[in-house]
């Protein structure tokens, strides 16, 4: 028997009313892989947003909104996956994901 998680969940239409894009959008960004994780499932396949996804899916938006293409926002969301051990070399490997390197910094 699985635990019971108390963790709130939005379901895709809330997800999309809360910060303003469509479902189809959302169903797009997951496909694509532009999450830190696949989002989870309900028994009848439904998605389930977290928290902690709607506060990425905010940072991916930001990046979208700076001109940054999906195909960047995918690389830094793989950059984000990886971890903080990740040297910092790899963030300066491309000009286009430098910008993101900065927004990942710690203060």
């Amino acid at each position: 028997m699985e635990p019971v998680s108390t963790e709130r969940t939005y379901s895709i239409g809330q997800v999309s009313e809360l910060i303003g894009v469509s479902a189809h959008t959302l169903r797009f960004y997951d496909k694509e892989g532009l999450f830190l994780e696949p989002i989870r499932r309900d028994p009848a396949n439904r998605r389930l947003f977290s928290e902690q996804e709607i506060g990425w899916l905010r940072v991916g938006m930001k990046l979208r909104s700076t001109g940054m293409p999906l195909p960047d926002v995918r690389r830094f969301a793989a950059l984000a996956r990886a971890g903080p051990s990740l040297s910092t070399s790899a963030c300066a490997s491309s000009a286009s994901t430098r910008p993101a390197c900065v927004v990942s910094s710690p203060t």
